[in-house]
């Protein structure tokens, strides 16, 4: 061997103890994989960090972590302390002791788990702990168990973090990789990642739905069907678009936990028809393959104009899109008298005529309020008239305008009424904004129930509620940047089903939503709003959504089209893909910011779950023949409107 004179050779290793936080905390953000590759990278050879659990001569230890928001009670740790009895019942001639590490506001001076602690624990009422008790057959293991328990009360889990990311930067290690090496739950860094675009796909039965519920969990502070926050609610604001009423089971939980769900359904959203843009209400209204539709279009446009105008007189440069009043039953009766306008042609006229003579000098100041009888059309010298520009033109769009205002299915968008039954105008514009993003109750999360949603209007009805958040975001934004800050309320959509809010292909059934969504996917990052698409369909939704999102997580796929389609796969980790159609549900690749590498992982449970399980069809049909009420479905498909 020849080494070079300055080589250094050293046989010697580091040994961390811990002296602020639990040696097994210590542990797991010692020995990721992150901070593993981190130290080798620094070092010639390799390094790896060794910690003592001191006090030596431990041969294990089996460690649980426990935190509440309530005072010390000692029902409060009998699921641990019965978790760790039945582990120690089946190896009890293992060397190991067993330490509960927990964080109550009050933590009890001095406090050791006794005999009659166990005792209660074994004959606790709760239901769900009552699986522990009767593996453990009475606890004849008792007194053998107790001498080998203790209990440390200390920080939370988020102080414990912070203290050793603290300890990290404090010995030269920039933030930056401490964020990314010394935190391993990619789950939760997928929640905390919301600013970013995140897609979630997965055929059909994977475990979407959960998937999605349990980082929104994790977002919100749900776990184990408690409010994690109840009493400081954080500053959450999450819009799920659901189109089949899964998730409102999701975040429903007892009176007692203090979690609002703002549900907004067919019944209780309120979204008039006049805050649509001009894209919106043209989709709506006018149908492009007609021959004169770009007349429908350019009078439908004045007319909209004109009765913003009309309702309201302290609003100067109104334009087409403005989000303000107008009566959509005025508009109407103004292309109906449009349809039906004659022209007197006697001299000095030249202006519609009416039945009675009457000129017409200005439209706007007649054919608003009500459908008028014109004069005859004749050649005669001495009455003479003619048909007005678009007299007969509008037969079809009159009728279509008709029809939907008679269509009690799109009430909730054309007729929406306040409480007193009086119409929403411009100055409730304020109202209907806070609904979307939970102000009207203060809630985090808010459902846009979309199962009750005529299917005719599915995509405008999305559109219009993005694209008002999208607004919203866009306008706090710029307030907040006037004073040198930015958006301190930050916004996340979720949309469910993609695949038929912004398809791949351009359907003019759905180019009101693909727009919005992916003009939310472009620039809602540097507004605050972030987007989240879950399809089991990858492969038909648009190229600009997935394009824009920063993590992927891919459960189960299927079909050859879907797998290809996920292309945040970076090239080294090809042979990960290949795993996706042999996935059991709830197992999903991650990749993107959230982890260093492509991650498997297997996706918990959230509780409580989505309404998205499948039926269990072998075991249901194995029972009995079952009778149904026949009468309560049908009246429900009735008042729900969900066969139109």
């Amino acid at each position: 061997m020849h080494p070079e004179m300055n080589a250094i050779a050293s046989s010697g290793f580091a040994v961390l103890t811990a002296t602020k936080v639990p040696f097994t905390f210590l542990y797991l953000a010692t020995t990721t994989d992150g901070l593993v590759g981190y130290l080798t990278n620094s070092a010639t050879g390799s390094a790896y960090p060794a910690v003592t659990a001191a006090p030596a001569g431990l041969t294990a230890i089996q460690c649980k972590y426990h935190e509440a928001k309530v005072d010390f009670t000692v029902s409060a740790i009998y699921k641990p302390l019965l978790q760790m009895m039945q582990h120690f019942s089946v190896n009890q001639k293992a060397s190991i002791s067993y330490v509960l590490f927990a964080h109550f506001p009050n933590p009890p001076a001095n406090y050791k788990v006794s005999r009659a602690d166990l005792q209660a624990a074994l004959v606790t009422k709760n239901k769900k702990l009552r699986k522990y008790c009767k593996a453990l057959n009475g606890g004849a293991i008792l007194d053998k168990f107790l001498p080998k328990v203790s209990i440390q009360f200390g920080p939370t889990w988020d102080g414990m973090i912070e203290s050793v990311h603290a300890a990290l930067v404090a010995a030269g290690i920039p933030r930056g990789d401490v964020d990314t090496l010394a935190y391993p739950n990619a789950i939760q860094a997928i929640a905390n990642l919301s600013i970013k675009h995140v897609a979630v796909v997965g055929s059909t039965g994977s475990g979407k739905s959960c998937a999605v519920a349990k980082i929104l969990h994790g977002a919100v502070g749900i776990a184990s069907n408690k409010n994690l926050h109840s009493g400081k609610q954080r500053n959450a604001h999450i819009v799920v678009f659901d189109v089949h009423d899964e998730y409102t089971a999701a975040f429903t939980l007892v009176k007692e936990e203090s979690f609002t769900l703002n549900s907004l359904g067919i019944d209780s959203l309120l979204l008039p028809y006049w805050l649509m843009n001009s894209e919106e209400l043209e989709s709506m209204f006018i149908e492009s393959d007609e021959q004169n539709s770009h007349n429908q279009v350019s009078q439908f446009k004045h007319a909209v104009i004109l009765n913003k105008e009309k309702h309201n007189p302290g609003l100067a440069d109104i334009t087409y899109d403005a989000p303000v009043f107008f009566s959509l039953r005025e508009v109407c009766n103004y292309i109906e008298n449009l349809n039906r306008e004659v022209i007197g042609r006697l001299d000095n006229e030249n202006l519609p005529k009416l039945a009675d003579g009457t000129l017409v000098k200005e439209r706007k100041n007649f054919y608003f309020d009500k459908v008028h009888t014109f004069a005859q059309t004749s050649t005669a010298k001495d009455s003479r008239a003619t048909n007005g520009p678009f007299c007969g033109e509008f037969n079809r769009f009159v009728s279509r305008l008709e029809t939907k205002l008679a269509d009690r299915r799109l009430r909730f968008l054309l007729e929406p009424q306040k409480a007193d039954g009086q119409l929403y105008e411009t100055n409730d514009f304020e109202e209907i904004i806070k609904q979307f993003i939970g102000y009207l109750n203060k809630s985090n999360v808010t459902i846009v129930d979309l199962s009750g949603i005529p299917f005719e209007v599915l995509s405008i009805t999305v559109s219009l509620v993005s694209r008002l958040i999208l607004d919203f975001c866009f306008h706090y934004s710029k307030l907040r940047h006037m004073t040198n800050q930015t958006n301190d309320v930050p916004v996340m959509v979720v949309c469910e089903e993609a695949h038929n809010c912004v398809p791949q292909n351009d359907n003019v059934a759905y180019r009101a939503s693909r727009k919005s969504l992916e003009r939310v996917a472009k620039e809602g990052r540097k507004y605050g709003l972030s987007l989240m698409v879950v399809s089991q369909r990858p492969s038909e939704v648009s190229e600009t959504i997935f394009a824009q999102c920063n993590n992927f997580i891919a459960l189960r796929l299927t079909n050859d089209a879907d797998q290809a389609y996920v292309r945040l796969f970076p090239d080294n980790a090809s042979g990960i893909a290949d795993i996706l159609p042999n996935l059991s549900p709830g197992d999903c690749i991650i990749v993107g910011d959230a982890v260093l590498l492509p991650a498997v992982v297997h996706m918990p449970l959230p509780e409580p779950e989505p309404h998205s399980r499948s039926v269990r069809v072998h075991s249901e049909w194995k029972e009995e023949w079952r009778d149904i009420t026949f009468k309560d479905v049908i009246s429900r498909c009735r008042t729900q409107m969900i066969c139109a």
